[in-house]
Order: structure tokens, then C-alpha cells, then sequence
């Protein structure tokens, strides 16, 4: 039956696209100033009773629908990617306005409607296989059939006989009885001229019983495919049965804000459960352009998304949570990821950075990176963009607020933090260690070895470092073959940890000695240590200055001390 309406239905879209610049002007003078391209503004809720719940597009989006490439959405204070890597080839998802979603929805309703219904000149021609008779839409009897802005084809053609049958000889008999009978009931009556909708997976109820009245008028409306609401208000219609799908929410997805049901639902028939126009994902990406790019182009995308698709997170007609979530904050991720929840409730230190306001999204998209792991950024500028500046804290010897920037800045640096590479050694979420390690560390002063306690180092470094009295290769640090290591190390009484000696991220001493020593209490006891060409000299607060040669040991019992201002001075005994 719909066939017959679609000319009616090409009059009423001519007339709305001429109104979409102005509905669109209109609706874009009320549209809130565009948010600052940084990475809160990706996350940011929506104002609450915006339909749609949509955001004004920001600096990123503007250069993109102008062509130019978008530039990377970056945290406060995190540094630009670096020149020679360039930005990353990746389409980052913007905020579309409601003036502009409306149009879209709009035309891609109109593009679906006019490619279903390709086959009318077929319905009308059927319909035109039955006897005209212009008499019933005169003047003096049904002339209101044809007043309507979309008649049906055969009432607008006086094709009565189409659908009735003529009861008595006389019209009007003004007998008790009808004039006038249906020639068929329900859905076989449509079915004259219009196709069974038969061969799909999934049928509407109203359509699959021929309950065609249920949604339209058989005679003529004002509106397209003789709906019984207007095409931008199909929402009305359908609340009359799916009131729970339509209930009211804080965030409402754009086509169901316009009430463009048929959008992304056939009225009739689907092999898609829902009776979508094609697959969840498929039909979401329709409009999420830029998100099905990322997807497509980026190399880190999020598990869920290849997997269960979009309505694993989102509800697809509205929500009471920004970005039609189902849930809201990091209660939300923690659903799939327990072990992160974990971490972040039980962990003996948790990361800062995970309680800040926009909480997992402070560090990760959600659908799709650039970088490993859904990163925003380069893992090494992420951690830089707050461990990058010296923070006051409350407590002067914490070490969570360090300027790791101003270490990088040293001579020397420890291997995986000139790779850029925290997570080595660093959990981001929380961590059963102190300082957020992953692995066992001691935070002591002294700390005999044991594989129990040491196991980060030994993650990389091989522990034979300090379970070998003596070596002639797995250390230089030996004076001849003994271990030196060992020596400071593993010793039961006062073994010393490692963190003693050497700087975890840099230093400006070779071997990450570090010059300005380690905290004995409330003493930062410094260190003297240069190399040899064979070994090495070292002279920390607790011990006179001892030497050491690989090849030739070196007898440092006699030698003589002496005291300068800052350290041991001595002179050798010959």
C-alpha cells in the first residue's frame, strides 16, 4: 500500500529540504560555542536537554569537513608528536551539532524510503487495472478524499472499486445495512497491489497479521506513506507499542529525537533482529563515518567493538548517561575489565591518574588508537603530560609527583625509559608494590637478596648478579672475579638494595651511579664513582674510597684515609 503515496511523499521532502537551511540556522544559533580541541573535550558530557544530546563540533571537525587532515586530540600539557613520526593517520571522532544531524538523518530517511519504494510505477499500474469512477470524489459526495496532501492513488483516481464492493442497487439507499462491503479483509485487501512482505528473517507484528490500519489511513493523510503522524514524528506512532524503547531519557540518540524511526528500522520486514536495515555495526557506521574509518585504519582497536559492536556499550535510542551509555564512569569498563577493578580497590598503590574526572578516558579512546593499548598519545608522552612538571605535594619526600622530564634530561638513561617504555616497570592502573611497580622491589635501605623481593630488576637483569660469589663475565662490576654486586647486595646482615647506588630512570653518573646519592635516614649520602679503563673507583658516604680492576684485583686493605669536605680523600700506599 505504500507504493501508491510515495509521488505525495516527493512533494512533502522538496518542501522540507527547502526548510532544512533555515531549521538548521535556527538550530545552530541556540548550539552552545564550540569546546577547546583537547582531550576533555572528547569526553565531556552533554548539556543535559539538548536532544539528541549532542556536542557542537570542535576545531578538529571544522578542519575536517574542510578537507585538511584532524589534528590528534591531546591531554593538557602533553607535548605535540614528534616531527619526524608526524601526527597519526587516524580519524578522530568528532561531536556533530543537532542542525547537522538533522539533515543527515533527513537525507539518508530519504535515500532508504526512495530506494524501497523504487518499484511504484509496478503498485500504481496494478491499481489501475480497476474501473475509475470519478463520480465518488464530486462535489457533493467524497471530495475530501482528494483534499489530502498524500491520498491514497486510488482514492485520488476515484478507483473506489479497488477496495469496495457496491452492496445495494441504489448509493446512497439510505438502508440499515452498508452500501458498501471490503472486497477483502485486512492484509489481503493491500495485498491486491502491494507485495506480501514474505521471505525475511523477522517480521512486524502489525504486518506479518495484515493490520495495515495499524499505521496508516487506507483513504489519504497529510503525510507520507500515509502514515497516520508526519514523517519527522513516527516516535508517536511507535510509542503506542514500544513505550518502553521510548521512554524518557536525559540523552536521546539523534533519529529517535527526530523521531525517525524507519531510519534504521524496515516497518515491515528484516533478516536483522530488531528489524534494522542491516547489521548493528554496518548501520550505526552509516552515520558514525569517522568512527568506522578509525576502526578500519587504526592498528589498536578496542576488543569489544570487532566483537560485540556498538550496542555492547551504547543504547541505540537514548540514555540517562552522556554518549548513550548504558552505564556511567569506570564502573561501566570495570564490567569486562575485573582485573583493573582490582588493582584499583586493593592495590597496595593506586594510580592518580585513574581517579581524575574523566577516569579511563583520561588515557585511553574508546574505540579505536593510534597507539598500543587504545593510549590517547605515545605512552611515554602520556606519562610525561603529568610527570612532566615537579608538583607540590603535601608529603616532602614522596616520589609520586616527580619530574621524570628532568630526568630524561640526564646523561645517562635506563633502557626502558629512553624507549619510552613506563610500563615496564610501572603498572598505570594500580599495583600490589609500592610506586606503582609491577613486579617485588624493596623500599628499604637494606634488604638482603632474595628472589622474592628483587623480582622487577630480575624481570631484565640476570640474577646471577647476585647469587655469584664470583664471575669472570656476568658483571663488570668485579674486582678481579669477585662479584661486587654480591659483595653489597647479597651479604645476610646489611645487604644493600639496589636503589642505593643506581637511579631507576637517569643519571648523570655512569652505570646510573647517581652523583647526589641516596637518603640514609635524614642524610642524602652522596657518591663519588668514576670508571677505569679496566674498572673503577667508588667512594659513597659509607666507606672510604675502594678500587676495583677486572683484571688484576685490587688490594684496597692497605690504604690509608684521610677526611675532606665532602668525602674521603686517601692516597695510596706504595
Amino acid at each position: 500500500m505504500a507504493y501508491l503515496y510515495r509521488p505525495i511523499f516527493c512533494l512533502l521532502l522538496t518542501l522540507s529540504c527547502a526548510l532544512l537551511p533555515c531549521l538548521g540556522q535556527a538550530q545552530t544559533d541556540q548550539t552552545p560555542p564550540p569546546a577547546p580541541a583537547d582531550a576533555a573535550s572528547q569526553t565531556a558530557a552533554p548539556p543535559s536537554g539538548k536532544p539528541g544530546g549532542l556536542e557542537s563540533l570542535d576545531s578538529a571537525s571544522k578542519e575536517s569537513a574542510k578537507g585538511a587532515a584532524p589534528k590528534a586530540h591531546l591531554p593538557p600539557g602533553m607535548k605535540e608528536p614528534p616531527k619526524t613520526m608526524g601526527p597519526p593517520k587516524i580519524i578522530t571522532p568528532v561531536k556533530v551539532p543537532d542542525a547537522t544531524m538533522r539533515k543527515l538523518v533527513l537525507e539518508k530517511y530519504t535515500a532508504t524510503q526512495t530506494a524501497a519504494h523504487a518499484d511504484k510505477e509496478a503498485v500504481v499500474k496494478q491499481a489501475q487495472t480497476f474501473p475509475a469512477n470519478p463520480s465518488c470524489v464530486t462535489a457533493q459526495c467524497h471530495a475530501k478524499l482528494k483534499d489530502s496532501k498524500a491520498p491514497h492513488y486510488p482514492a485520488q483516481t476515484g478507483r473506489c472499486l479497488a477496495c469496495h464492493l457496491q452492496n445495494s442497487q441504489k448509493h446512497p439507499s439510505g438502508g440499515a445495512a452498508p452500501d458498501f462491503k471490503l472486497v477483502a479483509a485486512g492484509g489481503d485487501l493491500c495485498y491486491r497491489c502491494h507485495s506480501k512482505f514474505t521471505g525475511k528473517k523477522f517480521n512486524h507484528d502489525p504486518a506479518q497479521k495484515g493490520d495495515c490500519l495499524t499505521c496508516h489511513d487506507p483513504h489519504g493523510t497529510d503525510n507520507p506513506f500515509l502514515l497516520n503522524v508526519a514523517a519527522d514524528t513516527q516516535q508517536a506512532l511507535c510509542k503506542k507499542c514500544h513505550e518502553k524503547e521510548m521512554a524518557a531519557v536525559k540523552f536521546t540518540h539523534g533519529p529517535v529525537g527526530l523521531g525517525a524511526c524507519t531510519f534504521c528500522h524496515d516497518p515491515h520486514a528484516s533478516d536483522h533482529k530488531g528489524l534494522l536495515k542491516n547489521k548493528v555495526q554496518d548501520l550505526c557506521f552509516e552515520c558514525h563515518s569517522d568512527i568506522a574509518q578509525g576502526v578500519k585504519e587504526s592498528p589498536s582497536v578496542h576488543e569489544v567493538v570487532k566483537t560485540a559492536g556498538c550496542t555492547a556499550c551504547h543504547q541505540p535510542h537514548g540514555s540517562d548517561f552522556p554518549h548513550l551509555l548504558k552505564q556511567d564512569s569506570e564502573e561501566f569498563c570495570f564490567t569486562c575489565h575485573q582485573d583493573i577493578e582490582e588493582k584499583m580497590d586493593k592495590g597496595r598503590s593506586r594510580h592518580a591518574g585513574v581517579f581524575l574526572k574523566r577516569q579511563c578516558g583520561t588515557c585511553h579512546q574508546p574505540h579505536y588508537s593510534a597507539y598500543d593499548k587504545l593510549l590517547i598519545s605515545k605512552e611515554e608522552d602520556l606519562c610525561l603530560s603529568c610527570h612532566g612538571q615537579q608538583k607540590e605535594t603535601t608529603n616532602s619526600t614522596s616520589k609520586s609527583a616527580k619530574d621524570i622530564a628532568a630526568e630524561l634530561k640526564k646523561t645517562f638513561v635506563h633502557a626502558p625509559v629512553a624507549k619510552g617504555e613506563c610500563s615496564i616497570c610501572h603498572d598505570p592502573h594500580g599495583s600490589k608494590y609500592q610506586q606503582l611497580l609491577t613486579g617485588p622491589y624493596p623500599d628499604t635501605f637494606y634488604a638482603p637478596y632474595d628472589p622474592e623481593i628483587y623480582g622487577l630488576c630480575f624481570k631484565c637483569h640476570d640474577q646471577s648478579l647476585l647469587t655469584e660469589k664470583t664471575t669472570d663475565k656476568t658483571t663488570n662490576f668485579r674486582n678481579g672475579t669477585q662479584n661486587l654486586h654480591y659483595l653489597h647486595a647479597a651479604i645476610s646482615r646489611k645487604g644493600r638494595t639496589c636503589e642505593t647506588c643506581h637511579q631507576p630512570h637517569a643519571s648523570d653518573g655512569p652505570k646510573l651511579i647517581s652523583r647526589t646519592g641516596t637518603h640514609f635516614g635524614e642524610w642524602q649520602m652522596p657518591i663519588s664513582f668514576a670508571l677505569t679503563t679496566n674498572g673503577g673507583t667508588c667512594m659513597p658516604g659509607c666507606h672510604r674510597k675502594m678500587e676495583y680492576d677486572r683484571n688484576q684485583a685490587i688490594n684496597n686493605a692497605g690504604k690509608t684515609t684521610g677526611f675532606g669536605t665532602y668525602h674521603v680523600e686517601y692516597k695510596s700506599v706504595k
